[in-house]
């Protein structure tokens, strides 16, 4: 009864932070604003490079079906490996009745466990642990590396109309990275918080954002390849001879491939929100990712 009722108050001290409070529309807003970033700002390259009329929407949803799949076969790890992790320490410890204990716990609230390298342990072996946690670090620092990047061209307008550049063109300057650090450390507070359905309302933002980016390149887009908005007889013909069903080299396809895998990254947040989400059958799991993955 003592340890019953100690287990029973450590539960209570830890509060909300133990227990799943993601629902599936905040899931999915985490998971369209890890996809929806940067690579879908690459995708008129892509479709430029690998055929608008035919390669490119076909490589598109083979991509997003493979996106689909990876994913789920990843919670499935994630669970297996929690599942076989809890079911030996049950096993080691406390025997049939402490496993029984565990199991009620598991289909209760209580907030998940499964990460990328308890994965890599059960598949691999424990050295796997840390090269798959070096892995994920390298993937998220490079990536950290290039939004900022590509944050600070898209704040080149806007700083160069309030300091004059000492350089011609593109490129770093003081005031650009100076412009590039300060929404950095705006932002930084955010990436204190516990878990990621804290975020769901800036998810939400995000979205609004990218909708609005995407509305105006769909316009350009029809203003460019369909005449729209006053463009002569010449724009006309070169816009129509940019429209292709093939890519015109296999280098080009083979370099726009990857902005197309880029626009669907989302894997290294996928275990933490599964964590998180009420109610994680596979009924629920399916449908978070299939209205995840078809949006973005």
């Amino acid at each position: 009864m003592s340890r019953q009722d100690g287990n029973t108050d450590n539960m209570d001290n830890g509060g909300s932070e133990n227990k799943r409070q993601g629902t599936i529309s905040s899931a999915r807003f985490n998971l369209l604003s890890s996809m929806v970033g940067g690579g879908s700002l690459s995708l008129p390259l892509a479709f430029h490079q690998t055929g608008n009329l035919f390669v490119a929407p076909i490589l598109l949803i083979l991509t997003s079906v493979l996106a689909q799949q990876s994913i789920l076969f990843l919670v499935k790890a994630g669970v297996y490996s929690t599942a076989n992790r809890e079911g030996a320490r049950s096993n080691d410890i406390d025997g049939e009745m402490t496993a029984a204990s565990r199991q009620n716990n598991n289909m209760s609230n209580r907030k998940g466990t499964a990460t990328y390298e308890n994965v890599a342990s059960q598949a691999f072996g424990p050295n796997a642990r840390l090269f798959s946690m070096a892995l994920v670090c390298v993937c998220c620092f490079f990536a950290t590396v290039g939004y900022a990047v590509l944050l600070r061209d898209m704040l080149e307008p806007i700083v160069d109309s309030l300091v004059k550049p000492s350089i011609e063109g593109g490129g770093p300057t003081l005031a650009r990275n100076a412009a590039m650090l300060i929404v950095v450390l705006c932002i930084s507070p955010l990436t204190t918080w516990k878990n990621l359905t804290a975020l769901r309302k800036v998810g939400a933002a995000s979205m609004a954002s990218v909708l609005t980016v995407g509305l105006i390149v769909s316009y350009r887009s029809l203003e460019c390849q369909m005449g729209v908005g006053g463009n002569n007889e010449a724009d006309n013909d070169a816009n129509v001879d940019n429209m292709r069903a093939f890519p015109p080299s296999l280098k080009q396809l083979l370099d726009a491939i990857p902005l197309f895998i880029s626009s669907f990254i989302c894997h290294f947040n996928v275990l933490p929100i599964h964590n998180e989400l009420r109610c994680p059958t596979p009924d629920r799991v399916r449908q978070l990712v299939r209205t995840s993955i078809w949006p973005a």
